[in-house]
């Protein structure tokens, strides 16, 4: 019989005692020598209980599955076809030989989750750009060889519309994704989409990540269109996988009472890991930033394979550790992720491992054997290349969460960033 572990997590100043499997809080030390988190941040707190009160983070957590419902009656009206109009011809874009996409923070993060999405439908290179790395480097742009796009949230993020203007002075084709078709960077470009998540009022973004995702793997799928490396047939392929994800998403949101339990742990722990590959690497950076963007915690996101060349060594035994870990048994990503995972566990001792993986993937506890006994946290079952959308929001409920616990509002990002962010807009 596997014996369930009793764990410790240390902070600056406290120890909190948990057991897994009475998933309760047995004692505190002592009150009074509680780190800042474990008091919950008085001087952040909204006020009221945060369970009863509500926030506009939960509220737009929850409407994610709509707003990717809008988004899918929008753009796949018709068989064979994606009713998006990116103003490209044909010609010109059997010239690109390189797609750039420029964001900053949330939306540079979903650039990455859908990164791979539109290599694979488009046969280009993608390579997704800091546009304020990019303002400082001024990396070539070639008016024939290549493709800008530029994602923001707002439209009128300062360095994504400074590099805007640089690829209209070379004449390179643009697109731009944000939610606001009446901004600066819409209008500028020379085709625009919009986000269409409605009003974000939370200061850590939730519906306008997931949908820059859905939304740059809708410019993926039509560029394939355009281009002729997608044939009709192959979209209408493709086009199921999108319907069912608003399904999935609610399921997930009626699913917490895991995401809870990991949440308890995450809550008490002042330095977190979280760790994933490929597409869903964005989705753990993405996890991460809103994490510390509502909490002050300090989180490292890393590919799994990278950790184990540094990041790593910083681990302690009781420091929570989350890995994403997709694709089906046999599949070479997944090999490396558990193996990564297994790892990483045993040579750092990790005592709170953390794992998002499909809920059809019953054989994890087998490879990982007997001495590895994680949290699995489950999204539904789907194909590799779509797991990041489902991967960003279960990490988004465990912020949730967590701030809950906490007594801390996340609509106001911890209260560390509101006031800086007047004239910096995602």
């Amino acid at each position: 019989m596997k014996v369930q572990p009793v764990f410790y997590t240390q902070t600056n100043a406290t120890r909190f005692h948990y057991n897994r499997n009475e998933n309760r809080n047995v004692n505190y030390l002592d009150n009074s020598m509680q780190s800042v988190y474990s008091k919950g941040l008085h001087n952040l707190t909204f006020g009221a209980n945060i369970q009863k009160l509500g926030t506009n983070f939960s509220k737009e957590i929850a409407e994610q599955s709509s707003v990717l419902q809008k988004l899918i009656d929008k753009y796949f009206l018709n068989p064979g076809t994606v009713n998006l109009d990116l103003n490209i011809s044909k010609e010109a874009l059997n010239n690109i030989k390189r797609i750039r996409i420029f964001a900053s923070g949330s939306s540079k993060n979903a650039a990455e989750m859908a990164q791979g999405f539109i290599e694979n439908t488009t046969d280009i290179p993608v390579f997704v750009e800091s546009a304020s790395e990019f303002m400082s480097n001024r990396r070539i742009l070639n008016s024939k060889e290549d493709l800008a796009i530029f994602v923001s949230q707002s439209g009128s993020t300062a360095d994504t519309l400074a590099a805007l203007n640089i690829a209209k002075g070379r004449r390179v084709n643009t697109i731009a994704l944000t939610n606001n078709p009446n901004s600066v960077i819409s209008k500028k470009a020379d085709s625009n989409v919009t986000l269409d998540a409605g009003e974000e009022k939370a200061v850590a973004a939730t519906k306008t990540v997931t949908s820059s995702i859905f939304n740059l793997m809708a410019i993926g799928l039509k560029l394939g269109e355009i281009k002729g490396t997608l044939k009709s047939s192959d979209i209408d392929k493709l086009v199921p996988n999108f319907r069912l994800i608003p399904g999935k998403i609610n399921d997930m949101l009626e699913d917490t009472l895991v995401v809870k339990r990991a949440a308890k742990i995450i809550a008490n722990s002042d330095n977190l890991y979280y760790y994933a590959k490929n597409n869903n690497l964005g989705a753990v950076k993405e996890g991460a930033l809103k994490l510390t963007e509502t909490t002050g915690k300090r989180v490292i996101a890393d590919s799994s394979s990278e950790a184990l060349h540094g990041t790593f060594a910083s681990i302690k035994p009781e420091d929570p550790m989350i890995q994403v870990i997709t694709g089906e048994y046999g599949q070479n990503s997944y090999k490396m992720s558990v193996d990564n995972f297994k790892e990483i566990i045993k040579k750092r001792n990790v005592q709170n491992p953390i794992a998002i993986k499909i809920k059809s993937n019953n054989t994890l506890n087998e490879v990982l054997g007997k001495d590895i006994d994680p949290i699995f946290i489950d999204i539904p079952a789907t194909k590799e290349e779509y797991t990041p959308i489902l991967s960003t929001v279960r990490f988004q409920q465990i912020t949730d969460e967590v701030t809950k616990i906490l007594g801390i509002n996340p609509d106001n990002g911890g209260g560390f960033l509101t006031k800086f962010r007047q004239n910096i807009s995602m």
